[in-house]
């Protein structure tokens, strides 16, 4: 193995990169098995035309999608185990972890079978508690104020989940905008924007860090509401349950053109059967962040599937 190899461990795959990503605690010593290469090399789009294209996404085949940025920086994924970035030598620590672990590893998922849920989670003594929703939702924010009332960050915006509700760690940091930022009094710098000119910025976390998987005990649909005073939280029926964890994996909308679809199926009925799914609707503001974290507690602690 080459010697300036960096190793990773993401998602419960094992990753190889020729650079070092500041964002992920590097493995200690080299892996038996490496499951996922990352390569800085040309990215070249092949002569013939996607069959489909949806801005910045290419798909070739579902073993081959290239995606082009707004800055022209090129990320082929191929085969659920080869990640190739086409981008300036320069490019930041931050900006590249953005590229690398957005929408490349959400793709890469989708090509090995393992539906990336758009969802974040903390542990809280033992076992993990999600929220999930579309952007813009506060995932990232609720998934901090979890970590102020004691929680562990286990991954922040992507959760892998396994079909018997086993739940993957992700990497040590999350994405705040600036006001969630200022809220928790985070210290914020332009090297650690997710990308230029977005105030939006990566936090480190390694202190507050859980690496092991853990059990799902519950997962939160959130709904903000500004009409609301009081969070409240509603368990839905199975069906529903079962539709909602399909809609909200990250990337759906490719997911007919990457074959996945019906393995993204077959895992939503697998885990909402083991895992129960509850609508949160939550007042939209900061000072409410408090009771919606123990209503979760108390209600993941609470039920039963």
């Amino acid at each position: 193995m080459s010697s300036d190899s960096f190793f990773y461990r993401q998602a419960g795959l094992v990753l190889r990169s020729p650079r070092a990503l500041s964002y992920l605690p590097a493995l200690s010593h080299p892996p038996a098995k490496v499951d996922v290469e990352i390569v800085l090399d040309p990215v070249t789009l092949p002569s013939e035309p996607p069959r489909f294209f949806q801005k910045p996404y290419r798909v070739y085949s579902p073993d081959l999608v290239i995606v082009v940025s707004a800055y022209d920086i090129r990320v082929s994924i191929a085969c659920g185990a080869k990640i190739v970035i086409d981008a300036p030598s320069d490019i930041g620590d931050a900006e590249l972890h953005t590229i690398l672990f957005g929408p490349a590893f959400g793709i890469l998922c989708h090509q090995r079978g393992m539906p990336p849920l758009h969802a974040s989670a903390a542990v809280f003594d033992g076992s993990a508690v999600a929220v999930m929703g579309d952007s813009g939702a506060g995932k990232s924010t609720t998934l901090r104020a979890m970590m102020a009332e004691g929680g562990l960050l286990l991954t922040d915006d992507q959760l892998i989940v396994s079909a018997d509700g086993m739940a993957f760690p992700g990497f040590p940091s999350l994405k705040l905008w600036q006001n969630a930022s200022d809220w928790f009094c985070e210290k914020t710098e332009g090297a650690s924007r997710v990308r230029p000119m977005l105030d939006k910025y990566h936090i480190r976390a390694e202190a507050a860090f859980h690496s092991e998987s853990a059990p799902l005990k519950a997962i939160f649909l959130l709904h903000p509401d500004p009409g609301c005073t009081t969070p409240t939280a509603q368990r839905v029926p199975r069906p529903e349950a079962i539709s909602t964890l399909d809609r909200l994996i990250s990337r759906s909308d490719l997911a007919q053109h990457l074959g996945s679809r019906p393995a993204i199926f077959r895992w939503a009925a697998a885990v909402s059967a083991v895992v129960p799914v509850y609508r949160m609707f939550r007042p939209n503001s900061f000072d409410q962040l408090g009771a919606v974290v123990r209503l979760l507690r108390d209600t993941a602690i609470s039920t039963r599937c």
